[in-house]
């Protein structure tokens, strides 16, 4: 996993682990952010080891409740290990008690922080979260909108159908070069850059994933959605989390790219 050093930020909690930094202080560059741009940041979180139960003061009663309604108790772990994880790292990145930061959502379910400002520079902070198993990825940018998504590595049933909903021909004509036992491998690193998208714009699923070409490799992309605001160029990289999942983020540089507010 590419190591980085982020002066800025205490050390992580035990069971979190940096993913990847981007410009100027990660040592696995995103090529689209020139020298002089904000930084990425992206989290890995061992919702297995991450320490939640001592840090469940910081949920708000909304997230208590939702925790509570879990059917099952693995899901319930996951998810307030989740949500103490976002409230950690974006309480050290505002310099606030994460107990205080309050979350909204959009139409679409994409959440955003309240007076999410930061301190020092006074921009907008931009999260996004995604989880897959015992595993979650965690992404903020100031001043830049933001999607992340995670899978585990598993065999997915249906793929073919699922390739000819989601992605394009010139995908759909990548997945069949693939060798056989590699489909699902690459199939769910290109569900993970269409997902990324879509949250970056925080669009849901009413934008169709084979609307746009992201293609299924690890390379750099940019890739144009057609919102109902007009055309919102979005640049996604795939992000290496290890050997049991894919990952993909992906970013609107500049806030002009996407001319509606935040949500």
């Amino acid at each position: 996993m590419p190591a980085g050093v982020f002066s800025s930020m205490d050390a992580p909690t035990e069971g979190m682990t940096r993913a990847v930094y981007a410009s100027p202080l990660c040592s696995q560059r995103i090529a689209a952010l020139s020298e002089g741009s904000h930084d990425i940041e992206l989290w890995v979180v061992d919702l297995l080891s991450y320490p939640w139960q001592g840090c469940q003061a910081w949920m708000s009663p909304d997230e208590n409740d939702r925790a509570r309604r879990f059917r099952f108790g693995n899901d319930e772990r996951r998810y307030r290990a989740v949500r103490c994880a976002v409230r950690e790292i974006l309480g050290r990145r505002l310099g606030r008690d994460p107990a205080s930061l309050a979350f909204q959502t959009g139409p679409f379910g994409k959440p955003s922080i309240v007076n999410g400002e930061c301190g020092t520079t006074h921009a907008p902070w931009h999260f996004n979260l995604s989880h897959s198993g015992d595993a979650a990825l965690i992404g903020l940018a100031p001043d830049m909108e933001i999607g992340v998504d995670i899978e585990q590595i598993r065999t997915v049933d249906g793929l073919w159908q699922l390739a000819e909903q989601n992605f394009t021909p010139v995908e759909r004509q990548e997945l069949a070069t693939e060798s056989v036992d590699r489909y699902s491998y690459r199939f769910l690193c290109g569900w993970t850059r269409k997902e990324a998208c879509l949250k970056a714009v925080g669009c849901g699923l009413s934008i169709a994933p084979n609307s746009f070409q992201t293609g299924l490799s690890d390379a750099n992309a940019t890739a144009v959605l057609d919102t109902d605001q007009g055309p919102v160029t979005v640049h996604v990289q795939s992000v290496a989390v290890g050997t049991d999942a894919v990952a993909a983020v992906a970013w609107i540089q500049r806030r002009n790219e996407l001319d509606h507010p935040a949500i």
